[in-house]
């Protein structure tokens, strides 16, 4: 809970591909920050996180992949035996 009302309130929102949904910054009146100075520091914050978006392979690839690698698999199996 935010108390007080001497403190201006900051919210940067992110976009689709990012895990933030908002960064909310609460700065304290009488910083002589501009709004360039505070959305800069805002990106530094989220860069520097280390929280990349990791892009996940569909569940319908992982299964065609799994079923060309058993199929592969048993076909090298097959020609070990008859040969």
């Amino acid at each position: 809970m935010l108390k007080g009302v001497n403190r201006n309130v900051i919210v940067v929102h992110g976009d689709k591909s990012s895990r933030f949904e908002a960064v909310y910054m609460i700065m304290k009146k009488g910083t002589g920050a501009s709004e360039t100075d505070i959305l800069r520091e805002a990106n530094r914050l989220v860069a520097e996180s280390g929280m990349t978006v990791k892009r996940r392979l569909p569940p319908w690839l992982l299964i065609g992949l799994g079923a060309l690698g058993g199929a592969l698999a048993a076909s090298v199996l097959w020609l070990i035996v008859v040969l």
